[in-house]
């Protein structure tokens, strides 16, 4: 993504003080932003530094706030939606509405707030820079998504069984298209997209583009009562540290209670991510909860299915033709790489009741599938308790019940107004910390 440039701490309550103004009038703008920038720079014992939701900051100023210009880059844009057509157009503003579940009882745990980022009324140059996007990577998670849907058609799509997809943004927009005929997609994408966020929102969204017309026509078209699919970003809780060149657009997913679940007719929940190797931090408690209150969850990951050139034996397509997939490559999808691994999908789950056709006792038992079959919810810290974690590089990572998804900034102490933001941190300012 290209760096913005940034306007010094002055300028930048000249630029805010304006957006404030043009998009919501005075009277929409909180009490540090109603008074008029002051006239001479103020010391630094006549301001304080306070934090705001990022997302109310942009809400309320701009998407781009902070930022002098509001240059995106999406690789492999296209002109065409998925349907060929330039239909996309016309379901911008409305893409929260489009995207949003048929069944009324999936409502509430919709998050519609990346597509209310279109129809702000500070989203002029966002819609005029943002097209769809068609990515080799969402090709793969369409593929591989296709053959998730043979191991649920071989189970006779289970009505109790609910589906997380946690890829990349525009990946689980894809995998929610390939499964969007018989699963009723309930988008949980709670950010807005930042010209330097720390999550690139602005991708998810040009992937939603992309395939809104197809949404549009799986909604029309699918019955009523479908299962729910909990469509989440992977990035939202992207690594982050101080840095004056990065904005806070992080957020944390919300999904259903045990008893809201119970109340959808849902007992098994099948958690699907990019490499099937945990669940993400802010997921834990959610899965230790919905287990311990009878709901079972098992993870998936999207790597652990393998395109091949083999092709299974005639024998073994004719006994559940439904199992095997053809890639968008004329090659088979295998969960686990082999004939044998994906003939045991259910078993190695630990669902064996889904499980229509039996596997050779080869396949379920003396070969072992991948080890996300093995993983199981346990309480561990994350970041959001636990005390300290640390990055991926190894880094100690404190974190400050105010840290996350705020914004640093700073306001007079005398008449409370809006003066900048926290010199040398763009997205931080709670007396030391980092996140």
């Amino acid at each position: 993504m290209k760096r913005p440039a940034f306007a010094g701490w002055w300028t930048d309550s000249l630029v805010l003080r304006s957006l404030c103004t043009a998009t919501l009038g005075l009277t929409g703008c909180a009490d540090f932003w109603v008074s008029p920038p002051p006239t001479t720079q103020l010391s630094s014992t006549e301001v304080q530094d306070e934090n705001v939701e990022s997302l109310v900051l942009q809400q309320r100023m701009g998407w781009h706030v902070g930022t002098e210009e509001a240059d995106l880059e999406l690789d492999d844009a296209t002109r065409q939606d998925v349907l060929g057509s330039e239909r996309w157009m016309a379901l911008r503003t409305r893409l929260a509405e489009v995207l949003a579940p048929r069944s009324p009882s999936l409502l509430p745990f919709y998050t519609p707030t990346l597509f209310q980022s279109l129809a702000a009324t500070s989203a002029a140059d966002l819609l005029e820079q943002l097209e769809p996007i068609w990515t080799y990577a969402m090709r793969d998670a369409f593929d591989r998504a296709r053959a998730l849907l043979g191991q649920l058609d071989a189970a006779g799509f289970p009505a109790d069984t609910a589906l997380i997809l946690d890829l990349p943004g525009p990946e689980s927009v894809a995998a929610a298209a390939m499964l969007g005929d018989l699963y009723d997609p309930v988008f949980g994408f709670g950010n807005w997209p930042h010209p330097a966020g720390v999550v690139p929102a602005h991708t998810t969204l040009a992937a939603a583009l992309y395939f809104a017309p197809m949404f549009e026509q799986q909604r029309a078209a699918r019955l009523p009562g479908a299962p729910p699919l909990f469509v989440l970003d992977a990035n939202r809780l992207a690594s982050y540290s101080d840095d004056s060149e990065a904005f806070d657009n992080r957020y944390a997913a919300r999904l259903p209670t045990v008893d809201a679940l119970k109340q959808l007719g849902i007992r098994h929940v099948l958690y699907v991510t990019e490499a099937g190797l945990r669940e993400l931090d802010d997921l834990n408690d959610t899965f230790v909860e919905l287990e311990q209150g009878g709901i079972e969850v098992r993870m998936v990951g999207l790597a652990d299915i393998v395109h091949s050139s083999i092709a299974p034996t005639a024998e073994e397509q004719e006994e559940d033709p439904e199992l095997f997939v053809v890639d968008s490559f004329g090659g088979f999808l295998y969960w686990g790489g082999s004939v044998a691994t994906h003939c045991s999908f259910w078993h190695r789950l630990g669902w064996p009741s889904r499980q229509r056709i039996v596997p050779p006792p080869a396949a379920a038992f003396a070969v072992h599938g991948p080890g996300s079959g093995d993983w199981r919810a346990l309480a561990r810290h994350t970041i959001f308790h636990g005390g300290q974690t640390r990055t991926a590089s190894g880094t100690p990572l404190t974190h400050h019940p105010g840290a996350f998804a705020h914004t640093g900034i700073r306001t007079s102490r005398s008449s409370g107004h809006f003066v900048g933001f926290r010199a040398g941190s763009f997205g931080r300012s709670w007396g030391g910390h980092s996140a």
